[in-house]
């Protein structure tokens, strides 16, 4: 049997990479349809320039409906992973984001208050989800709902 000296080296090396043996959608995680949304650079190319549909969750930390609300769209969000992109937005962190594009109303005591409820087109509460197509609001709903409703909602979104 013939040794190679320590030092030899091929002369051709080919590295392939396993993201080039797997299709993409199967090396990414299950978490690959779900994002936190940092700012409003983040929100305006993941969920407006977004080609795929995309459910916008409203929430807030404080928020129990929401805490009960979140895990039951990442279990139904496992199913459409391929199809749509679940984009999280606290709306304590991201007030911005909230006032821009989820016309969040701040309740403020004294005449203000029917001032804003006056001019708002819309009173979100959260947690309020949106159904987004080509960076437009297509479909919501407010309040915890349950699996049944959130499949329907992200089946109808998928349409």
């Amino acid at each position: 049997m013939h040794r190679l000296p320590v030092s030899f080296k091929p002369p051709l090396a080919i590295t392939v990479h396993f993201c080039q043996l797997v299709p993409m959608s199967r090396m990414m995680s299950k978490e690959c349809g779900i994002t936190n949304i940092q700012d409003e650079e983040d929100f305006r190319k993941r969920v407006l320039e977004n080609v795929k549909p995309v459910v916008v969750d409203f929430h807030a930390s404080w928020c129990a409906p929401c805490k009960l609300l979140g895990p039951r769209l990442d279990k139904v969000m496992e199913k459409y992973m391929d199809r749509v992109l679940l984009a999280k937005v606290d709306i304590d962190k991201l007030e911005n984001v909230a006032m821009n594009h989820g016309k969040f109303l701040l309740l403020l005591p004294n005449v203000f208050c029917l001032t804003f409820l006056l001019f708002s087109t819309q009173i979100v509460s959260v947690p309020t989800i949106f159904g987004m197509k080509d960076g437009k609001k297509v479909s919501e709903f407010v309040g915890l709902q349950g699996e049944e409703k959130i499949e329907t909602f992200i089946k109808e979104l998928c349409e």
